[in-house]
């Protein structure tokens, strides 16, 4: 049933996209570069890689995925990954509906929707992501992101950056993972560094873990 109503939903985008092509001549399309980031901290190393594009031929669709892999210095039993892959379709300038998957090393693959907006400037950034996740659980999920990067010079920027989540059960509210993540640093050309801090919490106590360190990111293309 689930899966069913996620395919009539991608059909009615599909259709909806197809009557304003007949009318409308979208301009070029200008996609954003795929960022690969790695955070070597006291903890292990995290890897994180975002991709977000529109479809050349069907610019009012998009793919958005995120992956993650995590390895501990001392503890092999808490390396993990995850990964979510989302088709969007643009309602407006920014604002797009959004449905997929999202998968992790502790969870099986778990269909979700959700909503995506993008609001983005030459030094300003930022993204804002909440979804609904279709399962047994049905957690609930915000996905924040925000950048500032001043320009210092011609090929020079100071460079920031704040992410988090926040996750919870629709049924009672119980928090089930949430974190924060800070970046400062400088940019050169496709390339940022700097000082690094991760703040987690787990469970409905929210236990805290913490790790800090330092990180390089680069936009590939």
């Amino acid at each position: 049933m689930r899966i069913t109503f996620l395919i009539t939903l991608v059909s009615i985008f599909i259709a909806m996209d197809v009557v304003n092509a007949q009318d409308i001549h979208p301009p070029p399309v200008q996609n954003p570069p795929v960022i690969v980031e790695g955070m070597f901290s006291d903890k292990g190393l995290l890897f994180q890689a975002v991709v977000q594009k529109k479809f050349v031929s069907a610019p009012k669709f998009g793919f958005l995925a995120v992956s993650e892999a995590i390895g501990q210095w001392d503890d092999k039993e808490q390396d993990g990954y995850q990964a979510q892959g989302n088709i969007t379709y643009e309602l407006t300038k920014g604002f797009s509906l959004m449905g997929g998957f999202h998968m992790s090393s502790e969870i099986s693959i778990r269909p979700a929707l959700g909503a995506l907006y993008v609001y983005s400037k030459e030094d300003f950034f930022i993204m804002l992501n909440p979804r609904y996740y279709i399962d047994d659980i049905g957690n609930i999920e915000g996905f924040m992101m925000g950048e500032y990067k001043p320009k210092i010079s011609d090929k020079w920027r100071f460079y920031s950056r704040v992410q988090g989540v926040y996750c919870f059960t629709a049924d009672g509210g119980a928090h089930n993972i949430s974190y924060a993540r800070a970046r400062v640093g400088l940019g050169y050309k496709e390339f940022a560094f700097g000082v690094a801090g991760n703040f987690e919490f787990y469970g409905p106590k929210k236990i805290n873990e913490n790790s800090f360190g330092v990180f390089i990111n680069v936009a590939l293309f």
